[in-house]
């Protein structure tokens, strides 16, 4: 389970016991950026997005800036729990855990208003009824999880926390992550225990690293299907795409396209899949280009060698063939099971 389903779940579970109600103020702390700054992607998630996954509650969302009224913005806004949380969209470091601590506070000490460092606690009866908001107090409850993210410098400290809050949640679930000061892994990603993650790899979007498998250094995987006891040697690059059982991807590969490289298959060093697919026991071997290929079981492309089809002719070739070195094959070819094609050879669709 990644990070982002474990507190996706934790707000289900939270929204259905109607804590409090929750409003998350959207303000754009840097004008410098070519995006709304609370739209920045943080590690994974938009910087709003790791406020709204803390509340207790699927929070109301609504434009902020430092120069409006807040009573008046959230007013329209007010349900009926009990209390109502009113956080800001640029302190993407608060958790639920640490919401959950600013309720028990504001419930503890029977408080109508409750200002935080940086957001607020209300009875919601209370602010409904009241004309202006009198808080002669500031409580630094959680007042390390609402550090603000309106700097660039504050952006990467926080990106840098983030981080940190990631990798110690999958070391934790026994990935073993051997420089964790050095990877990169997004939110959403999901590891199983018992996967190796050497320095310098990078991990997004909605991958998924099944267990026993090995992502070595340099390595970018996005939105990728990586099955159990997989390698993925240095500087390889996998995007959209799946990785199936017990398959090894060489040194410096790229593998995208919804390529699906097939179990127990080898794709050797400085290779490229784009579009393609290799059924078990297939052995790419290196310096080979697939584009829009269908490779059967057990299929061996020598070194050097295009296989290059498009969309509409694509290359295929059929169970136990192998294809010799710097062979050319050009869309619209099927080359029949257990045929041998000779080095050097080009074929085209009319041969």
């Amino acid at each position: 389970m990644s990070m982002y389903e474990l507190e996706t779940q934790t707000l289900e579970i939270t929204e259905q016991t109607n804590v409090a109600d929750s409003i998350v103020l959207l303000v754009n702390s840097l004008d410098c950026l070519n995006k709304k700054s609370y739209d920045i992607n943080l590690v994974g998630a938009s910087m709003y997005n790791w406020v709204v996954r803390a509340c207790p509650s699927k929070p109301v969302l609504a434009n902020f800036s430092e120069d409006q009224d807040l009573l008046s913005t959230i007013k329209p806004l007010l349900k009926n729990s009990e209390y109502t949380l009113v956080l800001y969209s640029d302190t993407p470091l608060i958790t639920a855990s640490g919401v959950n601590q600013i309720l028990e506070f504001a419930k503890n000490k029977n408080l109508s208003v409750c200002r935080l460092a940086r957001g607020w606690v209300f009875k919601t009866e209370y602010i409904k009824n009241a004309q202006t908001i009198y808080a002669l107090n500031t409580y630094d409850v959680c007042a390390n999880e609402m550090f603000v993210a309106n700097s660039t410098e504050n952006l990467i400290k926080a990106t840098n926390i983030l981080q940190a809050r990631i990798n110690k949640y999958h070391i934790n679930n026994g990935v073993n992550i051997l420089c964790p000061n050095n990877t990169y892994i997004e939110c959403g990603v999901a590891i199983e225990s018992g996967a190796t993650i050497e320095p310098f790899a990078k991990l997004c979007g909605t991958t998924t690293i099944a267990k026993n498998c090995k992502i070595c250094a340099y390595c970018e995987i996005t939105d990728s299907k990586i099955d159990q006891d997989v390698i993925i040697k240095s500087g390889s690059k996998i995007a959209s795409s799946a990785v199936l059982n017990n398959a090894i991807i060489g040194n410096n590969c790229i593998v995208i396209n919804k390529s699906v490289v097939g179990e127990d298959s080898i794709v050797s060093a400085n290779s490229l899949l784009d579009g393609s697919t290799t059924m078990q026991g297939a052995k790419i071997q290196t310096s080979c280009t697939l584009i829009n290929t269908k490779v059967a079981n057990n299929v061996t492309i020598g070194s050097c060698s295009k296989c290059v089809g498009t969309t509409v002719l694509d290359v295929k070739i059929g169970a136990n063939a192998t294809v010799g070195e710097c062979c050319t094959i050009m869309g619209g070819v099927y080359l029949k099971a257990d045929y041998t094609l000779p080095e050097g050879t080009v074929l085209n669709k009319k041969d």
